[in-house]
């Protein structure tokens, strides 16, 4: 009588959770340090440029927000809207939300295009260099 030997266990890489953890846990590490660099100190200079502009625009009325787009041709449109839901009267954080959520969201999807395209090292990498970069 022969004994049953247990059969090989077949690797999940690139299939299944147990690879994958790791790459996960990585891409999880550099979309919190964006998050924490992407907020820290938002608030930390004063309006300049197309910013003040921006605020100026985005507390006004949301009619004022629409006549502005159609005369002027003012891009991306829905930008504009996004924005009128963060400003605030005197400050300069909420109005800078909307660009630090957009490059915390973009540090995934750096990973996700670079390993796509090249490799999980080059993903993680793109990933990373996008979490630490200036917004």
């Amino acid at each position: 009588m022969e004994k049953d030997h247990p059969k090989p266990v077949e690797s999940t890489h690139g299939r299944g959770w147990p690879d994958e953890w790791p790459v996960v846990a990585a891409v999880m590490m550099a979309t919190l340090l964006g998050a924490a660099l992407a907020f820290h100190r938002l608030d930390g200079q004063s309006l300049w440029g197309d910013e003040i502009t921006m605020a100026q625009l985005a507390l006004g009325s949301l009619r004022d927000i629409l006549t502005d787009i159609v005369e002027v041709g003012r891009n991306p449109s829905w930008y504009w809207f996004l924005i009128h839901l963060f400003a605030e009267p005197a400050g300069t954080f909420l109005p800078r939300v909307p660009a630090a959520l957009f490059a915390v969201i973009n540090v995934p999807l750096a990973f996700k295009v670079g390993s796509t395209l090249f490799s999980r090292r080059e993903g993680l990498v793109a990933a990373f260099l996008l979490a630490v970069s200036p917004l």
